[in-house]
C-alpha cells in the first residue's frame, strides 16, 4: 500500500533537517570567538548555527570536538593572513608591522575583537588537558612563523646573520597577544595603532643587536 499524505508528512518531520555544515562551522566559530570556549553554551551553537542538537552531535560530536574544529578554521584564516604579510614585496620592518596590525584588528568591525586562541587559553584552568595543550601548541605557532621568517631574512642578508631571532619574534608575539587584549577589552583603534607605532620604533635597534 502506498504511503497517505499523512504518513508522508510525519516521515518528513522526522528526518533531520539538511544543514550546510560550513557554514555551521563558520557560525560556531563566531560564538566561540565572541564569547570564548567555557562562556559558550549548546544553546548558543544550535541558536547561530541553525540546527538542533541532535544535528550538532551527529555532525560534529562533542563541543569540544566542534571547538577544535572550529579553531582549525580560525587557524588556518590566521596562517593565511600570516602568509600573506610575510611573504609580501614589502620590506620585512613593514611585513612583521602589518602582522601587528592583523592581530589588533583596529579597523575590522566584521569579526569579533581579540584573538580567538588567547581567549580560550585565559579559561585554562577549566579546560581539559587535552584541550590545554593543543592550544599552547597552537599559539606558539605565530611566533614560529615570525621566527622562520627572521632565519630566512639572515640568509639574504636582510637582516645581519647575528641577530636573536628567537629573542625578536618572542618581543613581538607578546606585543600581538597584548594588542589582541587590549582590543577585546575596548581600546580604541587611535590607541592599537599607538602601540604599534611605539613597538616598531625599536625595530632596528632589536635587528642590529647581536
Amino acid at each position: 500500500m502506498s504511503e497517505t499524505l499523512p504518513q508522508k508528512a510525519r516521515s518528513q518531520r522526522g528526518r533531520p533537517r539538511a544543514f550546510d555544515r560550513d557554514q555551521a562551522l563558520e557560525a560556531a566559530m563566531r560564538v566561540f570567538w565572541e564569547k570564548g570556549y567555557v562562556a559558550t553554551s549548546m544553546t548558543d551553537l544550535t541558536t547561530a548555527m541553525g540546527i538542533a542538537s541532535p544535528s550538532l552531535y551527529a555532525a560534529f560530536g562533542s563541543k569540544e570536538d566542534l571547538f577544535r574544529e572550529a579553531l582549525d578554521r580560525y587557524d588556518s584564516n590566521f596562517r593565511n593572513l600570516a602568509g600573506e604579510a610575510l611573504n609580501s614585496n614589502a620590506p620585512l620592518r613593514d611585513q612583521f608591522e602589518r602582522l601587528l596590525h592583523l592581530s589588533a584588528r583596529e579597523n575590522d568591525r566584521q569579526t569579533p575583537a581579540g584573538c580567538m586562541m588567547l581567549m580560550a587559553c585565559e579559561q585554562r584552568a577549566e579546560l581539559s588537558p587535552e584541550l590545554a595543550e593543543d592550544l599552547s601548541s597552537r599559539r606558539a605557532v605565530a611566533v614560529a612563523l615570525m621566527e622562520q621568517r627572521l632565519h630566512r631574512a639572515m640568509e639574504t642578508d636582510e637582516v645581519p646573520a647575528d641577530i636573536d631571532a628567537r629573542a625578536i619574534a618572542e618581543f613581538y608575539g607578546t606585543l600581538q597577544r597584548g594588542l589582541s587584549i587590549s582590543a577585546k577589552t575596548g581600546a580604541t583603534p587611535e590607541e592599537l595603532r599607538s602601540v604599534i607605532a611605539s613597538s616598531m620604533a625599536v625595530w632596528d635597534t632589536l635587528i642590529r643587536a647581536a
